[in-house]
């Protein structure tokens, strides 16, 4: 799945060798990447991208006319086609790759200033890059895993489109903690973020974003955009408020990127990707060994790193195998035939995790939940049974995988790959976005509806929105990047 692609897709997942704000200059591999994304041309890219694509495309396409056979605009132009001309509207192209950079590209101390979901980058870099003022990393997660830093988002790149109107190319972004890239690149296994980086071949959804238009700013587009000029927006933005938020916007894509990846799914597929799961770790144990035996961080810390560098992949992972599903089985096993030993005290382990973080969107049942913890198993059983809310749904699914309802006859057991897989879970927070564990349904317009007829319900406003677009089209126009 995938590798088939003709096209350099795989060149596309990027991992930024640039670690400390001093790394970023002129010559580094962050200004590199700039290069390549703004000044190939805009159509090649995107005319790329649409065939890196085109596999999802034409599922999407096929299951979104098995809902609905008559779906008028679908009868005139294909999904591939849809692909093509929306980034005229939007103004924008979304990359289903991924970059890697460094945490501390970021300014921490601005986050959310200009917009709840931005992030500014560094001072230090900005000095040495003024270009990079202009960048939006956007709708951020930022998780600390055994103290080390992983977020995940997108960049905006801003630049000029094939006739020198204004632009942008957003990209999946991941960024690795510096301490950690540091140790990877001063010990020559810097490979291990190239593989890391494998974990999101096909695991990213925004080429669904690129057809399915939304003008709210936190997805890219930003309040000004060509079909916003033109004044032929307002249907599409009509359809965004019947989405209720962005994030039940954001959920729509990932239930509707799952329903492509679960059909296309062979078993060729997902043995490739536990083949490349597997040689990942078995890379990250080889870091591992080569930290203590050259004594260049203590053993504690080189145990913690090697537990961040499996969260990490073990996190978007999930993005396409479920839980249970024997793929990761197969990387689990060769987590488990590693240095590190099971649990000696599974219940109580159990319990420090599900109380380290909110396992409740619930403030009041969060707090109840924790209290009845303190019963031990009686505890995580209980929580397992009230188990409600999608979050909570999803944490008992993963306790469930584990096994702890055996727990009642048998003697507790926890490996070390379970005990980190529900850190994840409990710390990732993702809730909706999960989804293996319960059938949370899109909201639009008031009512639940199936992800496909949330897209349905688009497909006439987009229609709308380009016949008037192509009757007011914009001669000449800049654009700003995400605004308030």
């Amino acid at each position: 799945m995938g590798d088939d692609i003709s096209l350099p897709r795989r060149d596309l997942h990027v991992a930024v060798m640039d670690v400390a704000p001093a790394d970023f200059n002129v010559g580094g591999e962050f200004a590199a990447l700039r290069q390549r994304l703004c000044a190939t041309p805009f159509n090649e890219l995107i005319e790329c991208e649409c065939r890196n694509v085109s596999s999802f495309l034409d599922e999407w396409q096929r299951q979104l006319l098995a809902v609905d056979p008559r779906a008028s605009l679908l009868s005139r132009m294909s999904m591939r086609d849809l692909f093509r001309v929306t980034p005229q509207l939007s103004g924008v192209l979304y990359l289903s790759s991924n970059i890697i950079v460094s945490e501390a590209l970021w300014d921490d101390c601005h986050e959310g200033v200009t917009h709840p979901t931005s992030r500014e980058v560094a001072a230090q870099i900005q000095a040495a890059l003024p270009w990079t003022s202009e960048l939006t990393f956007s709708f951020p997660r930022k998780y600390d895993f055994f103290g080390y830093l992983n977020s995940w988002g997108f960049i905006r790149f801003p630049r000029l489109d094939d006739s020198g109107n204004g632009a942008g190319v957003l990209t999946s972004c991941t960024t690795m903690d510096p301490r950690v890239m540091q140790l990877l690149r001063r010990t020559g296994a810097g490979s291990i973020i190239h593989r890391y980086n494998a974990v999101w071949f096909d695991a990213v959804h925004d080429f669904l974003h690129q057809v399915v238009l939304y003008t709210n700013p936190s997805f890219g587009i930003g309040r000004r955009s060509p079909m916003s000029i033109a004044g032929a927006h307002d249907p599409v933005d009509a359809w965004g408020v019947e989405m209720v938020d962005t994030f039940n916007y954001e959920y729509w894509a990932h239930r509707s990127h799952r329903c492509i990846t679960s059909a296309l799914m062979t078993q060729d597929w997902g043995e490739s990707i536990a083949a490349r799961g597997v040689d990942y770790v078995r890379a990250v144990f080889d870091f591992h060994s080569l930290m203590l035996a050259s004594k260049i961080v203590a053993k504690a810390e080189a145990e913690r790193i090697a537990a961040y560098l499996i969260a990490i992949y073990l996190w978007p992972l999930n993005v396409l195998l479920h839980p249970q599903s024997l793929w990761i089985e197969k990387i689990a096993t060769r987590i488990d035939d590693g240095p590190f030993r099971p649990s000696r005290d599974p219940v109580a382990d159990v319990v420090a995790i599900l109380r380290s973080s909110r396992i409740s969107e619930s403030a009041d049942r969060a707090t109840a939940f924790s209290t009845g913890l303190g019963r031990g198993l009686p505890g995580i059983l209980r929580f397992m049974e009230e188990a409600a809310s999608p979050i909570e749904r999803g944490v008992a699914g993963i306790l469930r995988v584990i096994g702890v309802e055996n727990w009642r006859s048998a003697t507790p057991r926890l490996s070390w790959y379970q005990r980190l897989r529900l850190q994840i879970t409990v710390t990732g927070y993702r809730g909706l976005y999960e989804g293996w564990f319960h059938d949370h349904p899109v909201r639009w317009n008031g009512g639940d509806v199936d992800p496909h007829m949330a897209t349905l319900k688009f497909l006439p406003r987009l229609d709308e929105t380009w016949s008037k677009f192509a009757a007011n089209r914009p001669a000449h126009y800049t654009l700003a990047g995400i605004e308030p």
